[in-house]
């Protein structure tokens, strides 16, 4: 019943690519011209926040500014560049209701995120305040961690933080802004404290910028006593 409801709702409405809206075979994909315009991050990168190298450097594992300081986290990836290319992709999910996409992005997260969802005990998001979630409706790193948990197979705890201060958002900030405006803005939700305790737990948002967000939602899971905590984002800033 299932396939057949799929098959009418297609002919009714054809599936598009999430980018260019040509005909494809089926939805929540990308054409296969605009699949190739996409940068996808891959190896040689950083082994603890995934930030691509220009070239292979054997021997080393760690870029820069980790060699210097560990970030809270174990490790990071990310699925593609942000760019020019993705630009308009992440865009719209985040800003313009484009929720449909989060299916197809939390493909490409969990096939570049393979080896972290092998360890993963609970999948979580990263939150919204509840002022700007009732004005945006959705958040879209929740949808995107509800397209990995559906692929993978790996339980998710939509509220594992709270973002107990509305915050500016981050885009209309500088590095050291971004720090500041994030620093105690999530804390633990306590019913969860148990659940999280020695596990491993993989951070969901989707664009890593200067890994302020991230960083300080990944102290608070370490605070509360998880064992690791590993994060994917749908894409990344690539400086250069």
């Amino acid at each position: 019943m299932k396939k057949l409801l799929t098959y009418i709702l297609n002919l009714i409405l054809p599936p598009q690519c999430l980018s260019c809206k040509s005909a494809i075979d089926q939805n929540g994909n990308i054409c296969a011209r605009c699949w190739r315009a996409l940068n996808f991050i891959s190896e040689p990168l950083c082994d603890a926040c995934g930030y691509p190298f220009a070239y292979e450097a054997p021997g080393i594992k760690f870029c820069g500014p980790c060699s210097r300081k560990a970030p809270p986290y174990d490790k990071a990836r990310a699925a593609l560049r942000y760019d020019d290319a993705s630009r308009d992709l992440v865009t719209g999910l985040k800003f313009s209701d484009k929720t449909h996409q989060a299916g197809g992005f939390a493909k490409m997260m969990a096939s570049i995120g393979g080896q972290l969802l092998k360890e993963t005990d609970y999948i979580a998001p990263v939150p919204l305040h509840k002022f700007r979630l009732l004005k945006r409706r959705y958040n879209q790193a929740a949808l995107l961690a509800k397209g990995i948990a559906d692929i993978s197979g790996k339980p998710i705890i939509y509220d594992a933080l709270l973002r107990k201060i509305n915050t500016p958002p981050q885009s209309s900030l500088n590095r050291k802004e971004r720090q500041k405006n994030v620093k105690s803005a999530f804390i633990l939700n306590e019913k969860h404290r148990a659940k999280i305790k020695g596990k491993t737990i993989l951070l969901i948002d989707d664009v890593m910028t200067t890994g302020a967000t991230i960083n300080s939602s990944a102290l608070v899971l370490k605070r509360a006593g998880a064992w690791r905590v590993n994060v994917l984002t749908l894409a990344r800033v690539v400086e250069g």
